[in-house]
């Protein structure tokens, strides 16, 4: 099993496009329309978004719209067998489809998800891409494919979504993933502070591919709960993006506009007095003061200090302040 695509229900399809592309560089590969959704396929190194807007009230779009605000609608995901998890599946919204293209056969169908998420499941029956095939090439009037300046190749893969749940259902949520995917529990964990609080557990393929994280508030003040009041319900909040180069595509987006959260000083004078005591691989100090530059956290298990993880959260890409990429 693998992350497809991440497919976003958008209420402007130009402005939403522009962002990926003038942010993130991402590439505009395929459109395609039909008598209620137009949609759009961007595609950043080998990740994959799919946006759509609503052409008439009859869109699965326009539905999503009336319930939520804009945000990932879909997690596309890759299977062995179709026929296998649809018979474990509460509800099909659109049974198997089977479509010829050029390079094998597309086997395709999609199921409801927790709330108003959905999952489109591709079985892994030719080395075909979904998004390619599935959609329509883009090109300009001449006929001629439409030509990207500075395409982004930074992005190898989705590394984790995010969904978030209500108070006192994350259990029921969790068993219900697990009996739909054979998910199993990685990790759990609890935060509580003054002012949040957030209940956690970590899901994981079999193969080691998905990693699926589902939070619920533990605390009124939680911001799990301040994202569940503006989504008007559960939701994805988040999507995280593997890049082997995290220094140089970060740069990247800063200087394409991309913006941010900012780290506090305090925090890298902490993390250099940790280095200094042996307690984890030793970056050199360039590495250090660029990695500071680009205000990029640095995590990794005490146990394991060769495990590190270098991350950085984006500001909320949409109005309402629902959804951010890390």
């Amino acid at each position: 099993m693998e992350i497809d695509h991440i497919h976003f229900y958008v209420d402007d399809l130009a402005t939403r496009r522009n962002w990926f592309i003038q942010n993130m560089g991402c590439e505009l590969v395929s459109a395609t329309t039909n008598r209620h959704t137009a949609t759009e396929v961007l595609k950043s190194g080998t990740v994959y978004f799919v946006l759509s807007v609503a052409l008439n009230p009859t869109s699965p779009v326009a539905h999503y719209l009336k319930k939520h605000p804009p945000g990932v609608a879909d997690v596309a995901l890759r299977v062995r067998s179709l026929e296998t998890q649809l018979a474990k599946a509460d509800q099909i919204q659109v049974s198997l489809q089977t479509v010829p293209c050029c390079k094998g056969l597309l086997k395709w169908a999609k199921i409801s998800g927790w709330g108003s998420l959905s999952h489109t499941l591709i079985e892994n029956t030719s080395p075909v891409d979904f998004c390619q095939a599935f959609f329509e090439p883009e090109t300009q009037a001449d006929g001629s494919p439409r030509a990207i300046a500075n395409p982004s190749a930074d992005f190898t893969q989705v590394d984790h979504v995010v969904l978030n749940v209500e108070a006192g259902a994350l259990s029921q949520v969790v068993e219900w993933y697990r009996n739909l995917f054979d998910f199993q529990v990685q990790q759990s964990f609890q935060i509580q502070t003054k002012t949040s609080g957030l209940n956690s557990k970590v899901l994981m393929s079999q193969n080691g591919r998905v990693y699926f994280n589902i939070n619920e508030p533990s605390s009124s003040k939680s911001q799990i709960q301040e994202f569940l009041d503006e989504n008007r319900g559960s939701g994805i909040q988040h999507v995280a993006l593997k890049t082997p180069r995290i220094l140089q595509a970060v740069r990247q987006m800063r200087q394409r506009g991309m913006k941010f959260l900012s780290v506090p000083a305090t925090y890298y004078s902490q993390l250099i007095q940790r280095f200094e005591q042996g307690k984890v691989f030793q970056f050199s100090q360039a590495e250090i003061q660029d990695i500071k530059a680009q205000n990029i956290l640095i995590d990794w298990q005490e146990n394991k200090p060769e495990s590190i993880l270098l991350q950085i959260f984006s500001h909320p890409i949409f109005e309402q302040r629902t959804f951010f990429l890390s």
